[in-house]
């Protein structure tokens, strides 16, 4: 059914952006990832990036669609303190992932050079990993090690979210400097029975399209 459902999409957005002039660009973003909801204690913001191709289409002077295919690596870390025999470990642990990312926003162009977006993002999880970092001093030596494991199994396939943006023409018609807030509205988590826990992506991205038609 979610095949049926992004081809059908595919397919409308096609004929629609098909009837009208588009331009084309490649985006890239710094991308700075956490989580927010009702189960999230203390996630830590982590760095991640950007990169894709992005279509637009004006229908009026003042308003235009903005959509696009990108490659998104999102990171959050987090790091604590346990204690074990006595001895305290600090761990540190990153878990990074990655996504397919198809944002759809609607840009209002109301001031010269300035725009804001707003629209939905939809995003398919391709991999996900989480490395662990530990230490701990015993006897007056510090030990370390390190794993990194796969956690693919744990993350949901599909993720939906919102975006609102502001942004600036620095070059008209050429190059676009953008920031963007995406909050996410779905569990990031697939549990293996019951409900998903309330963990959900919240990013930061600061970005630039460069529209080479």
């Amino acid at each position: 059914m979610l095949k049926k459902i992004i081809l059908a999409a595919a397919v409308a957005v096609s004929a629609v952006f098909a009837q009208s002039p588009v331009n084309v660009g490649g985006r890239a973003a710094v991308d700075m990832g956490t989580f927010w909801g009702n189960d999230v204690a203390d996630a830590k913001w982590g760095l991640g990036f950007n990169a894709g191709v992005a279509a637009k289409m004006d229908f009026l002077p003042i308003i235009s669609v903005v959509s696009g295919l990108e490659v998104d690596l999102r990171r959050v870390s987090d790091e604590r303190t346990i204690t074990q025999r006595g001895t305290e470990i600090k761990e540190e642990s990153s878990l990074s992932m990655w996504y397919l990312d198809i944002p759809v926003m609607a840009r209002f162009n109301l001031i010269p050079m300035f725009h804001a977006d707003f629209g939905f993002v939809v995003g398919l999880n391709l991999a996900a990993s989480k490395n662990i970092d530990r230490s701990a001093t015993v006897l007056g030596r510090t030990v370390e090690e390190s794993e990194s494991v796969s956690v693919s199994e744990e993350v949901a396939t599909f993720d939906a979210g919102l975006i609102a943006g502001l942004g600036v023409s620095v070059i008209p018609g050429k190059l676009d400097v953008d920031f963007r807030i995406l909050l996410g509205l779905t569990s990031f988590d697939k549990p293996e029975e019951g409900d998903a826990a309330d963990v959900k992506h919240m990013r930061l991205q600061l970005g630039a399209t460069y529209w080479f038609l």
